[in-house]
């Protein structure tokens, strides 16, 4: 609802994640977890792209209930940094989760796939792929794509963040002693299990304190506030058309900041200092 328009689009987005999660009960219950999960995905993947929009359709036509309708060049430098970090916080935990367990998973092709995200993602600069977003993204999408700008950045950003959240939990996990591991497997657990009611709760608990102080960086990162800074040359609009005496026409300076010599690099997924 942050565009405005009509209700029923976000709740039909909603009613996926519903329809999913009863699709895997009921089909968990009759055959098992694993066709369970594949089919909760398969029926919320078909509802959002098929039968979404003719339900969002009729609804409007019934109760045409929204807002105004804004567009994302007109959104504020609070707005953006609110959602841009109520997102990546959000979303990049769970994703986080997902790349340590694959990081630290049996399957070469797993692992491996985990490790090179993860180390890519590490190795580049938050401001590098923000204006990859913002201006390449696109030639990647079919012809006549209108890919909202927005969208794009908040993508990048969890991506970003997603990463640095899978070294701060893949040290949580190391940090659990052995046992805890053969406790599970004492009880009779499979994998799944032993990480949903033994391994990763654990885990979760004793990185609270770096998993905080990331999602705080995520509110106050210099290069997303450079973002906020430049969100209007970025949401496409001409330089040439602008009006005179508008911010636009006025030259952009771009500034690097240096650390003294003998000071340590603060690694932002891990809190360990290296020189």
């Amino acid at each position: 609802l942050l565009w405005g328009g009509t209700i029923w689009g976000p709740l039909a987005a909603a009613a996926g994640f519903l329809l999913g999660y009863g699709v895997y009960v009921i089909v968990a219950r009759m055959i098992g977890s694993l066709t369970g999960t594949i089919a909760g995905i398969l029926a919320a993947i078909v509802w959002w792209l098929v039968l979404s929009g003719y339900a969002v359709d009729a609804l409007a036509s019934v109760a045409p209930i929204g807002l105004e309708p804004v567009e994302s060049r007109k959104f504020g430098g609070f707005m953006l940094s609110i959602t841009i970090g109520v997102v990546a916080i959000g979303a990049s935990l769970p994703l986080g989760i997902v790349l340590a367990l694959g990081r630290q998973s049996h399957l070469m092709i797993v692992k491996y796939l985990s490790v090179w995200f993860i180390e890519f993602i590490r190795g580049v600069p938050l401001i590098t792929l923000l204006f990859v977003a913002s201006t390449l993204l696109n030639i990647f999408m079919p012809p006549g794509t209108d890919f909202d700008i927005i969208l794009r950045v908040l993508i990048m950003v969890t991506l970003f963040a997603s990463a640095y959240m899978a070294e701060v939990i893949r040290g949580g996990l190391a940090a659990l002693p052995k046992g805890q591991y053969e406790a599970a497997d004492a009880l009779g657990l499979d994998y799944w299990k032993a990480q949903r009611l033994v391994i990763m709760p654990q885990a979760l608990k004793i990185s609270i304190p770096e998993r905080d102080r990331l999602g705080t960086l995520r509110l106050y990162r210099p290069d997303v506030l450079d973002l906020h800074l430049l969100h209007v040359p970025l949401l496409d609009v001409p330089r040439a058309q602008a009006p005179h005496g508008s911010p636009l026409r006025k030259p952009i300076h771009v500034s690097t900041c240096t650390r003294p010599r003998n000071r340590p690099i603060q690694d932002e997924g891990l809190g360990r200092g290296r020189n």
